[in-house]
């Protein structure tokens, strides 16, 4: 988000941060008020004074004099309410700008990605050609290669703090445009919005205000804890529409659903212990990261024609789209085609270990009468079935 459509001009994030950066010890001008202050009240003091003892005799000069005093200090007086009332102004101005500063601090993130984050790119980038993140969309187990993933996350960092950015400017400006006009009636006593702080409260933007990446969970995934399928996996090539602040990515696909990842933080939350230089993401999800690359969809999965848009799978519900061709889109065995979704929807045993029904899900009336293979166990009989196991799409070692 470029501050106007001039892309030389500073961005609202370098227009805040320069701000912030100004010099607030405003001691010297306040030691300079009072000066001002003390030297017009001794000058009332010595007008009042020859006032008093000029030592003329004659009452018509007196007169005179006591005239002209009067209206001296009554200058005097004035100046002193213009000095006093711009004072105010003015402090109460600074107070917004540092308010405007404290929030820049606290809540803006200078970087775009997290030392986490740069040393997890590093690692999963490091030994393949392929690197993908799996991030959760629309109800399925997006494959999406590294790069556009942190491409993504970085624009949506880029908008949000720009936004924040603003947002904060226009109340500064706003608040000392009310100084400012102050400053031409003295019968004012308040500016700059009175007391009332900026509101510092971050508002998402975009596809995060829509969709906020926190409540993945609403776009097709079952509640983790009840016993469910692997979701289905797709190679994704974008991630148009799909917010990435909170949406945690490289979860560990369990019996009882996705658990554990890396949600990345908000940019405009660097109170978030995640953005501290110290923290690391676990290995664990860079494992699951690994494991990606090599999986089902091999070598440039993520990037292949048949990749589809993220757009594709947000709203999809069973499946993706028709019109998106299903050629592309593989099952949870890797198999891939149009009978993936359909057979997902009815509960099909290959999404498990095969031959193992109600081991991932709850086994309806058809699967309850399974007869064991004899692999499985004493008193099964030989029914021909041959044991699977998929130990890719549980991204088991």
């Amino acid at each position: 988000m470029e501050a106007s459509g001039n892309p030389d001009e500073p961005t609202f994030f370098e227009r805040l941060r320069a701000v912030a950066e100004l010099h607030y010890d405003d001691s010297v001008e306040e030691r300079a008020y009072q000066t001002v202050m003390e030297k017009i009240t001794a000058c009332e003091a010595l007008v009042t004074q020859y006032e008093q003892t000029n030592g003329y005799r004659s009452q018509t000069v007196r007169d005179a004099v006591g005239e002209w005093a009067r209206a001296f200090r009554s200058d005097l007086a004035r100046t002193r309410d213009d000095f006093a009332q711009a004072h105010i102004v003015v402090a109460q101005a600074r107070r917004i700008m540092r308010e405007a500063r404290d929030l820049f601090v606290q809540n803006v993130s200078p970087e775009l990605l997290t030392d986490g984050e740069r040393a997890f790119e590093k690692i999963v980038s490091t030994g393949t050609g392929a690197a993908a993140v799996v991030v959760p969309i629309g109800g399925y187990l997006a494959h999406v290669a590294v790069d556009t993933f942190f491409d993504a996350l970085k624009g949506q960092r880029e908008d949000e703090r720009e936004a924040y950015c603003k947002q904060i400017l226009d109340q500064m400006n706003e608040k000392l445009l009310q100084g400012s006009e102050t400053m031409q009636d003295v019968e004012a006593v308040q500016c700059c919005g009175g007391g009332d702080p900026l509101d510092g409260a971050a508002r998402r933007q975009g596809v995060c205000a829509d969709a906020p990446g926190s409540k993945w969970g609403s776009e097709g995934f079952r509640r983790p804890g009840l016993p469910q399928e692997s979701p289905q996996r797709v190679p994704v090539k974008d991630l148009e529409g799909v917010c990435l602040l909170e949406r945690p990515v490289n979860q560990s696909v369990t019996p009882n659903g996705l658990v554990d990842g890396y949600a990345p933080p908000s940019a405009t939350d660097f109170s978030d212990p995640r953005w501290d230089r110290s923290y690391r993401i676990p290995s664990s999800v860079s494992d699951v990261s690994r494991t990606a690359s090599m999986g089902a969809f091999g070598v440039g999965g993520a990037k292949a024609a048949q990749a589809l848009s993220a757009r594709s799978l947000l709203g999809a519900g069973s499946g993706p789209s028709s019109t998106q061709g299903t050629a592309g889109v593989l099952g949870s065995n890797g198999t891939g085609g149009g009978a993936a979704a359909d057979e997902k929807k009815e509960g099909r045993k290959e999404y498990t270990f095969s031959g193992f029904p109600g081991l991932f899900f709850v086994p309806d009336e058809d699967t309850a009468a399974f007869t064991p293979h004899p692999a499985h166990g004493p008193g099964a009989v030989d029914d021909g079935t041959e044991l699977e196991h998929h130990l890719e799409d549980w991204e088991l070692p």
